[in-house]
């Protein structure tokens, strides 16, 4: 079908390329007034092309919370699952063994034996605060004042950041997939698209996919991009 024998649902007008938007992939009957999809109609592959894939709603996901004002937005999520669980139980192995070994160097005055476990030492305390950070960090996206900020707290973590919310043109989300012993590890990160086509990553590592795409739904209604389709995103 060509755009010339396109006719308004409702009274059968023709539909003129002024009346259309196809960033939203609607039209407007410049007669009647009536408003459709465009998906509606039986379109030619070449204009179907050039309609919008817009993905279903995401719900929000569990242990997400949102408060949405005219002022400001925040998305906020606890670090927290059962993927914590084996590093919480072998930060208290090594911990544990740890405790003994100093124990035993200092009850016997074996301080060379002390300083041999000083490596260990380091090792443990970078597990036990990671596993801490899993436990007690919650992480926040938030829109304010023409800006877009990541905090992650209570314990310092690196990631903070903030951007000039003015100048995104798009949010994305990307899938990694990396393989081991255990099997396919996937994980999804969180991209802001500048106007001056730089990518600035925002968040990564989130476990599911609906996480991601619940960022991206909430941050680009709230901002009021439109979303198109990004290079490398998550298929459409």
């Amino acid at each position: 079908m060509e755009l010339e024998a396109l006719k308004c649902t409702a009274c059968g007008a023709p539909i003129q390329a002024q009346d259309i938007d196809w960033d939203l992939g609607i039209a407007r009957c410049a007669h009647c007034g009536t408003v459709f999809e465009l998906r509606k109609l039986n379109l030619s592959a070449e204009l179907l092309a050039k309609l919008p894939r817009r993905r279903p709603p995401v719900s929000m996901p569990q242990k997400f919370s949102v408060v949405n004002t005219e002022d400001e937005l925040q998305i906020s999520y606890r670090w927290f699952s059962a993927s914590y669980i084996p590093m919480m139980l072998f930060a208290a192995f090594w911990d544990g063994f740890l405790v003994m070994w100093y124990g035993i160097a200092l009850a016997t005055k074996a301080y060379a034996m002390a300083l041999f476990a000083t490596l260990h030492t380091l090792v443990g305390l970078g597990i036990t605060y990671y596993v801490l950070a899993g436990l007690l960090n919650t992480t926040t996206v938030w829109v304010k004042m023409d800006t877009l900020g990541i905090t992650h707290a209570p314990l310092p973590w690196g990631g903070d950041k903030e951007l000039p919310a003015y100048e995104i043109e798009q949010i994305y989300c990307k899938e990694r997939i990396s393989n081991s012993n255990n099997g396919i590890s996937r994980k999804y990160d969180v991209y802001a698209k500048m106007k001056d086509n730089a990518r600035k990553k925002l968040l990564a590592g989130l476990d599911d996919m609906e996480q991601a795409l619940y960022i991206e739904q909430t941050l680009e209604r709230y901002l009021g991009i439109k979303d198109r389709p990004v290079a490398g995103e998550l298929p459409r």
